[in-house]
């Protein structure tokens, strides 16, 4: 299994690579197709448009969303072409993170340290 923070960082390099490449401006689905398939080149697993089924007080909900990019089955990462994030894009992706956990990390979310000092 890939350490999560090798995952992570090639999904930093390769988004950022693609934004000097493609510029500003593109509908979100070209970055998210041509980052997934830099991702897959480089040997890592992605699914694109994952669904999500959730689950509350004994009720199940069949693709309540769908995840941008799960790399690795691990690494949540949502595509975003806006000129400045806002506070409904850190809610979704805080909802996303909360309702995938402990399956799933977000490309920005640091790794914490439990009591023992491990990760």
């Amino acid at each position: 299994m890939k350490d999560i923070d090798l995952i992570s960082g090639d999904v930093v390099d390769a988004a950022f690579r693609l934004h000097q490449e493609l510029g500003p401006g593109l509908l979100e689905s070209v970055y998210e197709i041509v980052l997934a398939g830099w991702l897959e080149r480089r040997g890592y697993l992605v699914e694109r448009q994952k669904p999500i089924d959730i689950q509350f007080d004994g009720l199940r909900f069949d693709g309540a969303f769908r995840i941008d990019l799960l790399v690795e089955g691990r690494l949540l990462v949502e595509v975003k072409s806006v000129e400045k994030l806002n506070a409904a894009h850190a809610k979704q992706l805080l909802t996303y993170l909360r309702l995938t956990r402990p399956t799933c990390r977000s490309a920005d979310q640091p790794r914490r340290r439990d009591a023992e000092g491990q990760y």
